[in-house]
């Protein structure tokens, strides 16, 4: 296997962080910003910045946002959502770009209230799968925990992502060409990764920093 090299630029900040360090501190230090500086180039490869919030109008006719949270999507998809939810239920996030008579990528949110005993039932109503399904659990660098389905249907894959909160649940839906599950993936689970809310909005906040891989806080 190739060697991992870490990147010039980033040189002189890892001086300046490991200064004074003895060998063993020294080891582990290098190692954990060698992590933050992989982490942060395949998110950046991956992955859009923080979504828009989606907004609906209160009853003065004003838009407010319909949940506090933060998110990153996939590459192959914009990150404004549609202006109204599809069928009162979801908020689209398409490509820039959609192409002709083909199947495209896409990622869909929908929120209801934590007492709301019907939310996965209504959100899975949406969707009907051609073969068997498949569910699992999946629990975020951030301990945000989701509960996992996915399935095809005859044109996209499909992984229904559902999280129940203290005071809010969320799912997130994302959708690919049946022939790109598999390298999408990836990406999906960083995009999980980058979502904070209720107690973790503010860590997710933080973890995510443009100025680059050093000046942030990468969970483990």
């Amino acid at each position: 296997m190739p060697a991992r090299h870490t990147p010039p630029r980033y040189l002189p900040l890892i001086g300046l962080l490991l200064a004074g360090c003895g060998a063993a501190d020294y080891e582990a230090r290098m190692k954990d910003t060698q992590q933050r500086i992989r982490l942060y180039e395949e998110e950046s490869k991956l992955l859009t910045v923080p979504v828009n919030v989606p907004t609906a109008k209160n009853e003065s006719g004003q838009p407010v946002p319909v949940a506090s949270f933060t998110l990153r999507l996939p590459q192959t998809v914009s990150t404004t959502p549609s202006p109204e939810a599809r069928g009162g239920m979801y908020y689209d996030y398409m490509p820039a770009t959609i192409p002709p008579m083909t199947a495209y990528p896409w990622v869909s949110l929908a929120f209801a209230k934590a007492d709301d005993a019907k939310f996965a039932e209504t959100v899975m109503k949406w969707f009907t799968a051609t073969g068997p399904a498949s569910t699992s659990q999946y629990t975020t660098r951030l301990k945000v925990p989701f509960s996992r389905t996915t399935f095809e249907n005859d044109t996209h894959w499909h992984s229904i992502n559902l999280y129940k909160g203290t005071s809010q649940q969320v799912a997130i839906v994302y959708a690919v060409p049946k022939a790109q599950a598999q390298q999408a993936a990836r990406a999906i689970d960083l995009s999980l990764d980058s979502f904070g809310i209720e107690s973790s909005l503010a860590a997710a906040q933080k973890a995510y920093q443009p100025k680059g891989p050093l000046d942030r806080d990468v969970p483990r």
